[in-house]
């Protein structure tokens, strides 16, 4: 496991943990987490993962160190993509295109459906269009994906578009 500081373009690796045979994933990021916040505790201020750092544990150790998380979120059964997939359904989505893809944006913040992480928090969700030309009969085709994110980042601080990207 890395961790690397990144302004979206550039990225410098700051340590690695490797992770040890018989132990999960946690074990191992709570162990580089730490060291991170000893040696490293103001080079950066949010932590961005994948679906492992919706880990209460995780969550925790990083917001007691102040710093704030965005998680990919995932699991169509968790009752926080439930909750959020009910309110996003009824709501407008901003749209946002780029070059290549085309995304409705919907972002909704106070959360308490995922209690184990003792705050509220905000979700954001996208549906991403993308025209893809396949190399075998130069078609173009379609694709579509939907991705859900997880923050403690309040949107005055961190807008939909920068939780996305």
């Amino acid at each position: 496991m890395a961790a690397y500081l990144t302004n979206g373009r550039q990225y410098v690796m700051l340590d690695a943990e490797p992770q040890l045979p018989g132990e999960g994933e946690t074990a191992c990021a709570v162990r580089l987490l730490a060291r991170l916040f000893e040696h490293h505790p103001r080079a950066f201020d949010v932590v961005c993962g994948d679906n492992l750092y919706m880990n209460p544990v995780l969550w925790k150790l990083v917001r007691g160190h102040g710093k704030h998380l965005v998680a990919v979120l995932k699991n169509e059964d968790r009752d926080l993509v439930v909750d959020a997939r009910s309110l996003f359904d009824g709501a407008a989505p901003k749209v946002w295109e780029d070059a290549k893809v085309r995304r409705l944006c919907w972002d909704l913040d106070g959360f308490t459906t995922w209690p184990q992480c003792g705050e509220a928090v905000r979700v954001v969700r996208t549906v991403e269009r993308c025209a893809v030309k396949r190399q075998k009969d130069r078609k173009t085709e379609i694709c579509e994906s939907e991705w859900f994110w997880v923050t403690s980042l309040p949107p005055q601080a961190a807008s939909t578009e920068t939780i996305v990207r």
